[in-house]
């Protein structure tokens, strides 16, 4: 299968949102809550990728982040245990 367009993302975001807020609204409200508060809706997607891709063209540089470092590193692994 080939590489999806534009166009092709557009259609299939926008059906996803349909799709669940008709069929599964509890999943819908979940996924998409940051777009429900912002008012966005299913046939929105389209004009917020282009104005997304517009801005990312304006200026490719990336912003550093405002988000302040965690101060200690979390450590996922499994502690190791040393002989004595």
């Amino acid at each position: 299968m080939g590489a999806l367009t534009k166009s092709h993302w557009y259609y299939y975001s926008r059906e996803l949102f349909q799709n669940l807020a008709d069929e599964e609204p509890e999943k819908y409200q979940a996924h998409f809550s940051e777009y429900i508060k912002k008012g966005i809706e299913a046939d929105d997607m389209e004009a917020l990728y282009k104005k997304v891709h517009a801005a990312i063209r304006a200026d490719p540089s990336m912003a550093k982040s405002t988000k302040t470092p965690p101060k200690e590193h979390k450590r996922y692994g499994p502690t190791r245990l040393l002989a004595d």
